[in-house]
């Protein structure tokens, strides 16, 4: 059985863009600019086992799994000074992975199917939501990324605005 965690509340911040000057996100769901305040979150993509966001599942789950093959997925994992959500978690797609108890994951190459696909979906899905890219860690999957806080309706101190429909900003 596959227990999945309930995330924690999160940002709203979808698909959007960022004001030629950085200093403004245009919401695409709800067609408005919300200014960019101080701060920033960070997230690190880690790769899980579903349902086993500790380390004493994550080593069980092959060993009671059927030839050992569990779901994995991409896991980034957010923190904020924002006190509405100071860790979130933001998953792909989940895959099928066959490993040992104590394997290390193969080179991209030898991936499972559906892996690869899961990390760049979830790539496309945290740059389309602000995310920027800020560096690489020891594996494959480690990238790790910054996005500018946004100042959403129940800030206080940031409103945000409705588009104009005539407006060519970019």
């Amino acid at each position: 059985m596959i227990k999945l965690h309930r995330h924690n509340p999160q940002p709203p911040q979808g698909p959007g863009r960022y004001s030629a000057d950085g200093r403004e996100w245009y919401d695409d769901a709800g067609q408005r600019w919300h200014p960019v305040i101080e701060g920033q979150d960070t997230l690190v993509i880690e790769l899980e086992d579903v349902g086993a966001a500790s380390w004493a599942p994550a080593v069980l789950a092959p060993l009671i799994s059927q030839f050992g093959n569990v779901h994995s997925w991409f896991v980034g994992h957010a923190t904020s000074v924002d006190p509405r959500w100071r860790t979130y978690r933001i998953t792909s797609a989940t895959f099928p992975r066959v490993h040992a108890v104590f394997d290390d994951v193969l080179p991209r190459e030898a991936w499972t199917p559906g892996m690869a696909e899961a990390l760049d979906e979830l790539r496309r899905r945290l740059e389309a939501e602000g995310w920027l890219p800020a560096g690489h860690g020891g594996r494959e999957w480690t990238y790790r990324y910054v996005r500018p806080r946004v100042a959403w309706p129940s800030d206080k101190g940031g409103a945000s605005r409705v588009l104009p429909t005539n407006s060519a900003r970019r």
